[in-house]
């Protein structure tokens, strides 16, 4: 009686480890998207929603070297970066989340 049991404990057990060891574990939450919008002198990062703790911007020269680097809490109202003393260049925005953006700083024409 006992072994019956536990063979057919075995066979209704079995189904559900083998579909979660093919589907891996839970997903992981990531974080939540962010638009950038590069402006003439600024920066603005507009989150879809409010992320969870900090947020870590770094802007880095086409060189790799870290220009530039700022970092925003969630309760923050207005999240930007002041890219006016940056040099003309092509750049790249690194967020906490992994997400990457490249951009390009053009010098300013002054006109009369």
């Amino acid at each position: 009686m006992k072994t019956n049991f536990f063979l057919i404990l075995a066979f209704w057990l079995l189904p559900a480890l083998i579909l979660s060891a093919q589907n891996g574990a839970a997903p992981v939450s990531q974080a939540p998207y962010i638009e950038v919008v590069v402006a003439s002198d600024r920066i603005w990062l507009l989150p879809e929603e409010t992320p969870q703790g900090e947020v870590h911007a770094r802007v880095l020269d086409h060189q790799g070297k870290v220009v530039l680097e700022k970092t925003f809490c969630s309760g923050a109202e207005s999240w930007w970066l002041d890219i006016s003393t940056l040099a003309p260049g092509k750049y790249q925005l690194h967020l906490t989340s992994g997400q990457r953006e490249y951009f390009e700083r053009h010098a300013r024409k002054r006109s009369l």
